[in-house]
């Protein structure tokens, strides 16, 4: 049974990627400096705590989650106001630390 496994002395052991590489292209915490700010659209702020608690394990940057309203000009979202034309509900994402 022992001739069947090689050993090999010295290979260097990888480091741990515990962040799946999607999850860095789907919310950019990675690209976001102190005090920047994302919106989610439609989805609750329950559920985008939950996955941004998850993914921020690694990082050394803390996150907060707010209910928010966000506007979309030119292909981006942008703060708004309840009840402000075109303003939908959603989460928005802080990077306090």
């Amino acid at each position: 049974m022992s001739e069947m496994f090689n050993v090999v002395k010295g290979v260097p052991l990888p480091p741990i990627n515990r962040m799946p590489s999607g999850v860095r292209r789907k919310y950019p915490i990675a690209n976001m400096a102190l005090g920047d700010w994302f919106f989610v659209p439609g989805r609750s702020t329950k559920s985008v705590s939950a996955y941004i608690s998850r993914i921020a394990k690694t990082s050394p940057s803390r996150f907060t989650t707010r209910p928010a309203w966000g506007i979309k000009n030119n292909n981006a979202w942008v703060p708004s106001k309840p009840g402000e034309p075109g303003a939908v509900e959603g989460t928005g994402v802080w990077r306090v630390e």
